[in-house]
């Protein structure tokens, strides 16, 4: 949940804004609408390093749901148990004799 201080609050409880600026983001609103943020230099790279590793889940999500369309469209998938562990095995075989 956000954490959200009215604009006077800087000069009216400026320690309560620290404290909680110490590991999150506090939004800062003047005249009922959002204006600033104000956090701590950890909390800050913290967040970017957040942002940063869901990225690149989500990138590579993408590049395996577009292997895996590719991989439809063009024929290469097993639809039994059976054909999945002869593909197992056939792969096996390949990487081995490699």
């Amino acid at each position: 949940m956000a954490i959200i201080f009215p604009i006077t609050a800087l000069s009216k409880e400026p320690q309560t804004i620290k404290d909680e600026a110490l590991n999150n983001i506090v939004h800062i609103t003047e005249n009922g609408r959002g204006a600033w943020i104000f956090t701590s230099e950890k909390a800050f790279e913290d967040r970017i390093a957040q942002e940063r590793a869901e990225a690149a889940q989500e990138a590579q999500l993408a590049f395996i749901l577009d292997r895996a369309k590719h991989d439809i469209e063009t024929g290469h998938y097993v639809t039994s148990r059976k054909e999945m562990f002869e593909e197992v095995e056939r792969r096996k075989a390949a990487s081995c004799a490699v």
